[in-house]
């Protein structure tokens, strides 16, 4: 890189945004659509740096066509393949058996829950989850599979 676009490049951080979007307008004859303006820095120093590199030669362009084409003759295939479309199915919930009764023992208590048909019994009161039954025996919000150890 030469000292020229080296002092080009270090004046670009004294720039304003506008000043940036402006330069990179003089470059390119676009508009470049961010505020951002480390972007707008990187990008007018690349155009400042790429600005005098050589364009490709055709016997170069000549050899990356030939390249393709071997490439694409390569990459082909007689093999056919049947491929089934797998849809995610939703889980099913894992019911407990009415009549079931879950334990735990927590800060040195055991903790016996019965299930029933509507939900789960615990002290003489119904609880519609099973988290419900954890959060009413320990006070703070708990994954009732994770407390009783379905999980």
């Amino acid at each position: 890189m030469t000292e020229y676009t080296t002092n080009k490049i270090e004046k670009l951080y004294t720039l304003t945004v506008k000043g940036l979007m402006d330069e990179y307008y003089q470059l390119t004859g676009e508009t470049y659509f961010t505020h951002n303006r480390q972007s707008l820095i990187r990008k007018v120093a690349w155009l400042y740096q790429t600005r005098n590199i050589k364009p490709i030669s055709q016997l170069a362009k000549n050899r990356i066509d030939k390249l393709i084409i071997d490439s694409r003759l390569r990459t082909k295939t007689n093999l056919s393949f049947n491929i089934d479309v797998v849809y995610n199915k939703p889980k099913k919930k894992k019911v407990l058996p009415i009549g079931t009764v879950l334990t735990r023992t927590y800060k040195g208590k055991l903790y016996e829950v019965l299930v029933v048909e509507n939900g789960f019994i615990w002290n003489n009161t119904i609880y519609k989850s099973i988290s419900a039954v954890a959060k009413a025996i320990t006070r703070k919000h708990w994954n009732g599979k994770s407390f009783f150890g379905l999980k």
